[in-house]
C-alpha cells in the first residue's frame, strides 16, 4: 500500500507529459507513492513516452475519450492509498511542494482538500482558486483572470498580496489538488456529467461539507494552461458552456440559471448573425444546449 496516489488523465499530452512525470520523480523521492495515468485515446506519442520512459507508471488506456471527471474516477477505483493527488499532465512540480502539501494535510484533520500556488511557464502568478460560481462571483473572477492573463501589474500585485499566505477558499483548481480518499468516499467522486470544466469546482462544493478547502501557496506548481485544448477552441467553448449550465442547475437558483441562459442567448445570438457558415452551425448547437 502506497502513502500517496498521483492520478493523471491524459489526452494528446506529448508536449508536456515527460516534464510532468520527470518532476514527480525528482521531487517525490522521499515519499512512498504510485503514479496512475488514464489515457483518453491519445493519437500522438503520449502512450509511447509513458511506456518506454516511465515503466513504473501504471498506465490505463481507454477505448473512448471519457473526459477529465470519468477518467479520474476510473483511477480512484484502482488506488490503494489514503491520500490522492489529482494532477494535470501539463504541470511541473517545483521543489518539494507535494511533500509540503501532504505534511499540511496530515497535520490538519479539519482540511478536506488543498491546492498549491500555480504559476505560468514564465513563473508569473496564475489564478487557481475563487468563490463558488454565481452571477456575481463569475463576473469578478473573469475580470481577475483576464487581468492576470494580460499581466496587468496592478491587479497582479493585488492578487499576489492577497494570496501570499494559506487561507480557506471555496474551491481550488483540479490541475493540482490533494485530498483524502476517505473524503472522496464520503463526499462522492467527480460528477461524470461534467466532461470538461467545473468538475473540480463541483467536487470542492461537496468536499467543503466535509472540511476546509485550503489554498496553500507554500507549495508551487507550474501549469501550462490548456496545452492539449488550444487547437480545439470551438469544442472547448462548447464543453465549457455545457458544464457551466449544468453547474448552475445543480448549485444556483432558478433565477440565476434563467439570467445565465438569457445572457448566453444574447451573446451567441449576435455571433450567429455575424459569423461565417461554419461558426453559424456551431452557434446553433450552443443555442440547443442553452435551452435544452
Amino acid at each position: 500500500m502506497s502513502e500517496l496516489s498521483i492520478l493523471i488523465v491524459t489526452w494528446n499530452s506529448r508536449a508536456t507529459i515527460r516534464d510532468c512525470l520527470n518532476s514527480i520523480q525528482n521531487t517525490c523521492q522521499k515519499l512512498d507513492y504510485e503514479v496512475l495515468v488514464w489515457d483518453n485515446v491519445s493519437t500522438d506519442e503520449t502512450v509511447r513516452i509513458i511506456q518506454t520512459e516511465f515503466p513504473d507508471v501504471q498506465l490505463f488506456r481507454s477505448q473512448k475519450n471519457l473526459g477529465f471527471a470519468e477518467g479520474n474516477n476510473r483511477l480512484i477505483e484502482k488506488t490503494n492509498s489514503d491520500y490522492i493527488l489529482f494532477l494535470n499532465p501539463d504541470t511541473v512540480i517545483i521543489d518539494n511542494s507535494v511533500i509540503k502539501m501532504l505534511e499540511y494535510l496530515k497535520s490538519s484533520s479539519s482540511v478536506a482538500a488543498l491546492g498549491p500556488k500555480l504559476l505560468y511557464s514564465d513563473s508569473t502568478f496564475q489564478l487557481s482558486y475563487a468563490k463558488f460560481p454565481n452571477l456575481g462571483s463569475e463576473f469578478f473572477t473573469k475580470i481577475y483572470q483576464r487581468s492576470v492573463n494580460q499581466r496587468r501589474s496592478l491587479v497582479l500585485t493585488f492578487l499576489e498580496n492577497t494570496s501570499a499566505e494559506a487561507k480557506e477558499v471555496d474551491w481550488v483548481s483540479g490541475a493540482c489538488m490533494l485530498t483524502r480518499k476517505k473524503v472522496l468516499q464520503e463526499a462522492g467522486k467527480f460528477d461524470e456529467n461534467f466532461f470538461l470544466y467545473f468538475e473540480d469546482t463541483d467536487l470542492c462544493h461537496r468536499m467543503k461539507a466535509k472540511g476546509k478547502i485550503i489554498y496553500f501557496p507554500e507549495a508551487q506548481v507550474m501549469h501550462v494552461v490548456g496545452s492539449s485544448t488550444k487547437s480545439q477552441n470551438l469544442k472547448t467553448e462548447y464543453h465549457y458552456r455545457r458544464s457551466q449550465l449544468y453547474y448552475y442547475r445543480l448549485h444556483n437558483s432558478r433565477f440565476s440559471n434563467l439570467i445565465l441562459k438569457l445572457y448566453l442567448s444574447f451573446r451567441f445570438g449576435l455571433g450567429c448573425i455575424f459569423s461565417n457558415k461554419e461558426k453559424k452551425e456551431w452557434y446553433k448547437d450552443i443555442f440547443g444546449l442553452i435551452w435544452s
